[in-house]
């Protein structure tokens, strides 16, 4: 979650999202019929959401910059998944600057490949993450019924670890290229109301 740090850090945030919807199936368990190449893809998007965006950060972030503070998420449903990047916005900034410099700067991954050592801290973040969701009984029972629910298949979830592990810059690249476009993104922006201490 966002934080506002100070008096120059709390006006607006912006959150972009990359919506990527699966393709429609008809009949019983169509739902759960996913070819691997879609099943690739969400893990390709997935490990854009952690490293990659807090590579950003300091482009974008430092002082003098238009942003205060700026994150990554994916979330993935059985019929569409998401990059979300949150930003916190600056009083001092120019709000369409920061707009185009938070999108061109995660558009660029579907133009330019990851740098590796980029790439393999996001590998770990996200077999980290999973790998710690999954502890305990009712961590592996979530973990493994959520595989069943997304996919069809229980096994699905270790399947997942096994696709991240083997991610490449130019698989990222390749979905980044289908995902990080126009067509599939949305803007919004947050204001804060002003409180009565705030009021002259």
């Amino acid at each position: 979650m966002l934080r506002s740090g100070g008096a120059d850090q709390r006006i607006c945030s912006i959150v972009v999202v990359f919506e990527r919807r699966t393709a429609q199936r008809r009949g019983v368990g169509a739902q759960h019929a996913r070819p691997q190449a879609e099943r690739r893809e969400r893990c390709q998007l997935h490990a854009l959401a952690g490293g990659p965006t807090a590579a950003l950060g300091p482009s974008l972030t430092g002082e003098g910059q238009p942003l205060a503070q700026l994150q990554g998420d994916f979330d993935r449903r059985r019929d569409a998944c998401m990059l979300m990047i949150a930003a916190a916005v600056r009083t001092s900034a120019d709000s369409a600057k920061a707009e185009r410099g938070v999108v061109d700067a995660v558009e660029k991954y579907a133009r330019e490949p990851l740098p590796e050592p980029d790439l393999e801290q996001a590998k770990r973040q996200v077999e980290a993450g999973m790998v710690y969701g999954a502890q305990g009984a009712r961590g592996r029972a979530q973990a493994l019924v959520g595989a069943q629910m997304l996919s069809g298949d229980w096994q699905a979830w270790q399947r997942r670890v096994v696709r991240v592990r083997e991610l490449t810059a130019a698989d990222v690249q390749r979905a980044a290229r289908a995902t990080l476009t126009a067509s599939h993104r949305s803007i919004v922006w947050v204001k804060p109301e002003k409180t009565e201490g705030a009021k002259r």
